[in-house]
């Protein structure tokens, strides 16, 4: 059964973590122990990145989810003297590097 209240405090929960790029650990411990109470086997792969193992309760069907863990986004780079942000990119794709791209 579908638990309304029980999803929004998790991803409550979750989105309050601090997770900058790089710095996830906090963010890691958490869903390894969401899903570890619900009685899904959580796993390392051998990149360090967690995996669940989650199945349908009949285990006809296996469950896919891939997310990430850390917060992307932008970094205030300086406030300009206007009082307005000057920002720079985290993660994601190099503007130069797709010019021209497929």
């Amino acid at each position: 059964m579908f638990d309304k209240e029980y999803v929004l405090q998790v991803t409550e929960d979750l989105l309050r973590t601090d997770s900058p790029s790089g710095f996830i650990r906090r963010a890691f411990e958490k869903v390894r122990r969401y899903a570890e109470a619900l009685g899904y086997p959580f796993t390392l792969s051998n990149k360090g990145l967690g995996i669940i193992d989650a199945y349908w309760p009949d285990k006809s069907k296996a469950i896919g989810v891939c997310a990430h863990l850390d917060t992307l986004g932008l970094m205030v780079r300086s406030i300009r003297e206007n009082g307005t942000l000057a920002v720079t990119a985290i993660g994601g794709l190099l503007l130069p590097t797709v010019d021209g791209a497929y």
